[in-house]
């Protein structure tokens, strides 16, 4: 198996079809599918069951639940550790990709690397940005400049294990976390300009507001990967970037959201 696909579902909506679809139409066939339903409380699974029905994808799809609903980030973690690709990517329920995403990735990973990643673009309502990545140069440049967004990227599953890289247990800026880790771990990186990913947002998304429990949560994942790269022996050659994170990411992100919701 080359590629493995993991997917949180938790009382997922219409978009998931068109995500589906996406899927399908890989130029890259050879993949299986995880989704991980995070104790939905409605009838997501048997919907998303449907849609795998209609596109005649039933045996590349497995279908694993976490053991409470935990969040993204230990959902992805549930698929991880089922994986059975050479390499994996995490999409989300409401986002879609582009024909090529696989292919372009797993292009730029060569025989060497143990992640890439590209650009995305953002869809909020009939509005579009750019999100960009930028390019790498450096694993100190890029823990600076990163944002987390996790989707864009293709990991070596042998890298994630051997460094026991996993999701932090929290509900805010897991994907940044895990970022950070991976960047720390390697300097084997590729990055792409191609956009592959579409992002979706909803402007009433409690996600996009300021939440105090939010904001412990994104503190508690920052301290896990302060925890993760001391305990692998890489604070100190990092220590200048990995506190930019934490102050940026941590304090003055969640600060400015408040100040907004003031206004």
């Amino acid at each position: 198996m080359k590629f493995t696909i993991v997917t949180p579902i938790y009382n997922t909506d219409i978009y998931i079809k068109r995500c589906v679809e996406s899927v399908v139409r890989q130029t890259e066939t050879d993949w299986e599918w995880i989704f991980v339903d995070d104790c939905s409380t409605d009838n997501s699974i048997c919907v998303v069951k449907d849609i795998v029905s209609e596109f005649s994808i039933a045996d590349k799809v497995r279908f694993l639940k976490t053991e409470k609903n935990s969040g993204p980030g230990e959902a992805r973690n549930v698929g991880l550790r089922m994986a059975l690709g050479t390499y994996i990517v995490f999409i989300d329920s409401d986002d879609w990709i582009e024909p090529n995403y696989l292919e372009l990735l797993h292009s730029a990973m060569a025989d060497t690397m143990d992640f890439s990643y590209c650009q995305a673009l953002e869809h909020n309502g009939n509005m579009k940005k750019m999100l960009v990545n930028p390019h790498y140069s450096s694993q100190k440049q890029l823990l600076c400049g990163y944002v987390g967004r996790i989707w864009t990227c293709m990991f070596r599953t042998s890298f994630l294990r051997e460094n026991n890289i996993e999701f932090p247990p929290y509900r805010a800026a897991e994907d940044s976390a895990f970022f950070a880790a991976c960047i720390v771990s390697t300097d084997r990186i590729a990055s792409i300009e191609n956009v592959l990913y579409h992002y979706v947002i909803y402007s009433k998304s409690v996600s996009h507001k300021f939440d105090p429990y939010k904001t412990q949560q994104k503190k508690s994942s920052f301290k896990w990967l302060i925890k993760y790269t001391k305990d692998k022996g890489l604070f100190s050659t990092f220590a200048l970037q990995l506190s930019f994170i934490y102050l940026k990411k941590a304090i003055a992100v969640p600060f400015m959201e408040r100040i907004k919701k003031l206004l």
